[in-house]
């Protein structure tokens, strides 16, 4: 009574019959849930969905992670993706930096000490967009020649600092101290992405950047109480 109830063990139940049922809500249903979020549909002792099936409680096999279901594209190469977008922000911005940096070594000229310390950030943000290039090449990419969100806002921020007037060196610190922390933050993300996506030497890369735009926010930091001083007496002559 038992095996009529619960049926023979040894008899399994008929693969065209599942694939029937599968196929029925493939198109459908299973595309239904993926969007509203739900795991795809279990029939029978077998999990359907995303163009493979396995038994119901059972953790997805790698392909089957790595689908989008809207785009059916692979979840690494998404997550590429997203990486070399941010690097390529991170290129932009540190060309359009040099650019304003070469600007500030020749208005820094009546200040040695300071003029000193903007042309090694100069050579140093050169050298960022290098290593930037390099990682994007790792990934089989090259910089993108579109002008980025984040490299405009860099422009801007530096463009207010192109007067002639008695405080630019004061703006000039301001801008670039802004500047050095929307960078610090940005590496720091990029370094967590990239570690988040097996790329450990990227990672490594926008570690070593991140430790000089520490080291120049710091110089800046410590430059500025001086350069306000300078500047308020001059405005009091």
């Amino acid at each position: 009574m038992l095996q009529a109830i619960g049926g023979d063990a040894s008899v399994s139940r008929s693969p065209p019959a599942l694939a029937k049922k599968a196929g029925a809500l493939e198109p459908e249903r299973i595309a239904v849930r993926a969007r509203a979020g739900f795991p795809p549909p279990c029939l029978d002792g077998v999990q359907w969905g995303r163009g493979s099936s396995r038994p119901c409680g059972a953790a997805e096999t790698s392909d089957a992670q790595d689908v989008d279901p809207y785009t059916g594209e692979g979840q690494v190469m998404a997550d590429q993706k997203l990486v070399v977008s941010w690097l390529n922000d991170a290129y932009a911005l540190e060309n359009g930096i040099a650019e304003a940096l070469e600007k500030q070594v020749a208005v820094a000229a009546d200040h040695p000490a300071v003029q000193s310390g903007i042309q090694r950030h100069l050579e140093a943000t050169k050298r960022h967009a290098e290593t930037v290039k390099t990682c994007l090449e790792q990934l089989g990419e090259s910089p993108s020649g579109v002008k980025t969100t984040m490299a405009t806002l860099g422009a801007k921020v530096h463009g207010l600092t192109m007067g002639a007037a008695k405080d630019d060196l004061v703006k000039f610190a301001l801008n670039d101290y802004a500047t050095e922390h929307m960078e610090i933050a940005s590496y720091k993300a990029m370094i967590v992405a990239a570690q988040e996506i097996g790329q450990a030497e990227i990672a490594a890369a926008c570690q070593g950047i991140l430790s000089d735009e520490v080291a120049m926010a710091a110089w800046l930091d410590e430059q500025m109480p001086a350069l306000v001083r300078e500047a308020v007496q001059q405005g009091e002559t």
